[in-house]
């Protein structure tokens, strides 16, 4: 469905900049004035199509150290609409300074509804694109400023035997996040994130004792529309919400992966799933039999508004000839880390892996799928994980 609604956008835009092109002299302006948006969805149509495959394939090893990271901003949003917002007041500008350079200034000043007439129409043609553009600064520069404070903190907290040592005595929250990220299925756009911080004690000092919670984290980057990318998947970790000094408003996070085994037999295909605090691994063996190749998934169940349920990759792997494949991710000790707001794509960003997947799965909404492909068909056997 999304491949068929983004090759029907690019083919409509291709038809309308084609025929702007080819018409541009017998085009009335309201006509001209939308063709160079048709060139930038064209142009972010074809990014899109073309970004996930210029990128290198995800290593089947992830390293995870345990210095305490914080993610670095994404400003994906406030780019693209800064960027129609300038295209749209260019054009503006565009049709409103041939229409005012004939005007007196000492007519507009001794007619007042002359000079209404004048405001309202630059406000009616520009006031929106300035609004738009303004936001966008704005936010961008909130975003930054918020997510530079989280890489400072960072670079101060320290993790000493069971316990995170702030830079400052302060007054927080010690509870669990649980968060659920994805992407719309209708609105394939919109990135939504379920869940949040669920505060268990409230505290003061400089060094805290976060709560034994088993982690568990399954995410992979995943592109919506056009360009944006973010992340889908599930994290459930113990978690820290300072609450007043100059970091107020941040979550540290302690991510350490616990023990956890899970094994599916299907077909002639043996699929594994394993977490120690040292890492964690999905393994895919297959003798052969039963088709003429074998793959496994780790997917993670979210709720749509179109549908009760349903799931999304994290990881999948495939075989076409009998042997064995697997991912593996190497964690070398308990990593803090920060987030200036809670979200599986920060998390992600802060390991600084495209895919990831470790800790116990037991209550996550995660299942492994093993299928065994045939010619023109395939056999697939589910068994969830979080059991």
């Amino acid at each position: 469905m999304r491949a068929f609604l983004n090759l029907t956008a690019f083919l409509a835009f291709a038809a309308a900049l084609a025929y702007a092109v080819l018409e541009w002299e017998s085009l009335d302006p309201v006509a001209r004035f939308f063709a160079p948006f048709a060139a930038v969805g064209l142009a972010l149509l074809a990014y899109g199509a073309l970004a996930p495959r210029l990128t290198p394939t995800p290593p089947l090893l992830v390293a995870v150290n345990p210095a305490p990271a914080a993610p670095r901003p994404s400003f994906a949003r406030e780019i693209v609409l800064g960027c129609v917002a300038a295209i749209a007041l260019s054009l503006a500008f565009w049709y409103l300074i041939p229409a005012f350079s004939g005007l007196n200034p000492s007519l507009l000043l001794a007619d007042p509804s002359l000079l209404l007439i004048s405001l309202a129409a630059f406000l009616a043609l520009a006031g929106l694109p300035l609004t738009v553009l303004a936001w966008a600064l704005f936010s961008a520069a909130r975003r930054w400023r918020r997510y530079a404070l989280a890489r400072e903190l960072a670079q101060r907290v320290r993790f000493a035997g069971s316990a995170i040592v702030l830079p400052e005595e302060v007054e927080y929250e010690v509870g669990v996040v649980g968060l659920r990220e994805f992407y719309g299925r209708f609105m394939y756009w919109r990135r939504v994130v379920e869940g949040g911080f669920q505060p268990l004690a409230r505290a003061r000092g400089n060094a805290v004792s976060v709560p034994s919670v088993p982690l568990f984290i399954a995410a992979r980057r995943a592109s919506s529309s056009f360009f944006f990318y973010g992340s889908e998947g599930f994290l459930r970790a113990p978690a820290v919400k300072l609450l007043t000094g100059r970091y107020g408003g941040l979550y540290i996070l302690l991510l350490e992966p616990g023990y956890a085994e899970r094994v599916v037999a299907f077909g002639g295909a043996l699929a594994k799933y394993s977490s120690t605090p040292g890492g964690a691994l999905l393994e895919l063996e297959w003798n052969g039999s039963g088709g003429r190749a074998a793959g496994i998934a780790l997917r993670v169940g979210v709720h749509s508004r179109l549908y009760a349920r349903e799931y999304v990759k994290v990881v999948e792997l495939r075989l076409r000839k009998p042997g064995s494949t697997r991912f593996a991710v190497a964690w070398r000790g308990a990593k803090p880390v920060v987030l200036p707001e809670l979200s599986v794509s920060d998390a992600r960003r802060a390991l600084g892996a495209r895919e990831i997947l470790a800790g116990d799965p037991a209550g996550a909404p995660t299942e492994l799928e093993v299928t065994v492909y045939g010619l023109a068909s395939k056999k697939s056997s589910v068994v969830p994980l979080g059991r």
